[in-house]
């Protein structure tokens, strides 16, 4: 896995640590692992597919619904890394 240079840098832990390790607990089926190692990642995938089947197809998925879930995605991240120095 590749090192994080914000910790490397900073000595402390970046916004998406942890990003990796989730994803490869999802790809194995632990779903919860994936979770507590990384809850933003489930959000994120999903704007992933939501933004790539609204480029296939503009009236598949309606931009405001990606919006919203930037939106959930970006909280989650940034709620869960505060919550990892407490």
């Amino acid at each position: 896995m590749l090192p994080c240079s914000w910790k490397e840098c900073f000595g402390i832990e970046c916004p998406t640590c942890g990003a990796q390790r989730s994803f490869l607990e999802l790809i194995s089926g632990n779903f919860l692992e994936s979770i507590f190692l990384f809850p933003a990642l489930i959000p994120f995938l999903a704007v992933v597919v939501l933004t790539i089947l609204h480029l296939i197809h503009k009236r598949l998925v309606h931009p405001k619904w990606i919006v919203v879930l930037f939106s959930i995605t970006v909280i989650v991240l940034l709620v869960s890394w505060i919550v990892k120095f407490f």
